[in-house]
């Protein structure tokens, strides 16, 4: 009977133990989640940041002020950079400017026009000028 008591005192204290170690296991499992959970939220900042950041970037580079555009182009070519239309009213003034540019060199128009995607007019749009200006 002495032996079992004391068995039966072993297995209360072992419970005790276990349930001690249970208890310390759970709140190490609460911190752990909790800094998880930080961590989840600091990384949810993080990628908003990012994600502004990157729009803020694009948005600079996609707007150039059309003051700098006027020293350079005239208006139909800075209409043609910042429109979306395929189709642009050149002026008199481009044409003329395009067919010189292109009787000094054909393949540098070219070049121009394709390869840099400058705004310049196409040659069937000179060649539909020339015969209807002639």
């Amino acid at each position: 009977m002495k032996t079992l008591l004391m068995h039966v005192r072993k297995l209360e204290e072992e419970k005790l133990k276990v349930l001690k170690e249970k208890e310390i296991l759970e709140r190490q499992n609460e911190q752990l989640s909790m800094e998880v959970k930080k961590l989840h939220a600091g990384i949810i900042q993080l990628q908003t940041e990012i994600f502004k950041m990157t729009t803020d970037r694009k948005k600079q580079t996609n707007t150039i002020p059309i003051e700098v555009l006027r020293k350079v182009f005239t208006p139909s070519q800075i209409a043609k950079l910042i429109s979306t239309k395929s189709r642009i009213r050149w002026s008199s003034e481009d044409i003329e400017s395009a067919i010189y540019l292109r009787s000094l060199s054909p393949k540098v128009y070219k070049y121009l026009r394709n390869v840099k995607k400058m705004p310049l007019p196409s040659v069937n749009t000179l060649q539909n000028w020339i015969e209807n200006n002639n």
